[in-house]
């Protein structure tokens, strides 16, 4: 295991994925959009997800995300980092809100101020994970958020 940024991810990550009722998940067939102005922490994130067998697209900021609002694959899923130079991870997820997207938002953030989580959850985020976090949370939290949605 390695710690960069805060955030504990591990090299590859072979968790089996939960079935539902008989029914296999197959994370392929999502695309993960991962916002992170940490470009490390962003690729360690997207090294681990893509481990799992889901396929990422990386973004630096809220605004590169927006610029591509429009030609997003779907099914997708955004996990933004609550801090962001420019837009906040929580300005995007209002943003994406107020344009109708219905997409599934998990907000990741290295702040444990129990204000922000909420303001998080008020604007419809889909999930709030606090780095540092186990990578098999994550896997399973991103996975629930997915198959409900």
């Amino acid at each position: 295991m390695s710690l960069l940024a805060g955030t504990v991810f591990t090299a590859q990550c072979a968790m089996p994925m939960p079935t539902d009722a008989g029914r296999s998940f197959d994370p392929g067939r999502y695309t993960l959009l991962l916002v992170d102005s940490d470009v490390a922490a962003r690729r360690q994130l997207a090294a681990l997800l893509q481990g799992v067998g889901y396929v990422t697209r990386e973004f630096g900021s809220a605004e590169a995300l927006l610029d591509c609002v429009d030609e997003l694959p779907d099914p997708c899923c955004v996990i933004s980092e609550t801090t962001l130079p420019g837009l906040s991870g929580l300005d995007l997820l209002r943003t994406l809100r107020s344009r109708q997207r219905n997409l599934p938002v998990m907000m990741l953030t290295r702040d444990e101020d129990v204000g922000v989580a909420v303001d998080a959850l008020r604007s419809h985020a889909s999930d709030y994970l606090t780095r540092p976090f186990a990578d098999r949370d994550l896997v399973i939290r991103l996975r629930r958020i997915l198959a409900g949605h």
